[in-house]
């Protein structure tokens, strides 16, 4: 249902990311490092939920590169949280970040991530078992998107299964209101 409202083919594999279209995402290196497997994955696809002052820069880049069959940016969707089971695999290559929502919405999402090894998102990360990369690593991301992408249907679901297992034990709203009541006992 989430790739028919957004216009998505329904048998493609598809890597999501969602953020404001500005340098810092990085949506420029998830761009060029998707190119440089879109030929050895031709059932990949690439969208990015998200509207910003970069997005005929990143127009420009899909076209530069030849993409324009692979590779969308979706625009600002009302309620970005629907759409995220559209996807099959995760990513938040930003260059820097603070808390990194649209990753814990990915892997609320179920998905396998792949994200950038900065110091708010790491332990997100790890504690997920998804992949860290190097921010503005081309290389890594693509090493790390390829990983995924090897992968068959069912084990990319497994891995979105145990992401999603992690996030719920660790940063459900169970852990938060115990996390919460801890400081307001501790005052």
């Amino acid at each position: 249902t989430a790739r028919q409202q957004l216009g998505l083919e329904p048998d493609a594999v598809y890597i999501g990311a969602m953020g404001r279209l500005v340098p810092l995402k990085a949506h420029d290196v998830l761009l060029q490092a998707f190119a440089q497997l879109s030929e050895e994955f031709p059932s990949a696809k690439l969208a990015i939920l998200g509207e910003g002052r970069e997005r005929e820069n990143l127009q420009a880049l899909i076209e530069q590169l030849c993409l324009q069959d692979k590779a969308i940016l979706l625009g600002f969707k009302e309620d970005a949280l629907q759409y995220l089971k559209a996807f099959d695999i995760w990513t938040m290559p930003s260059l820097r970040e603070g808390l990194g929502l649209a990753l814990l919405e990915g892997m609320c999402a179920g998905l396998p991530v792949v994200a950038s090894s900065v110091p708010a998102m790491l332990p997100l990360v790890r504690g997920a078992g998804g992949i860290a990369i190097q921010p503005g690593s081309v290389a890594e991301l693509r090493d790390a998107l390829r990983s995924y992408l090897s992968m068959t249907d069912l084990e990319r679901a497994q891995t979105g299964e145990r992401v999603l297992h992690y996030v719920m034990q660790h940063h459900g709203i169970a852990e938060f209101r115990a996390k919460y009541k801890e400081l307001i006992s501790s005052i």
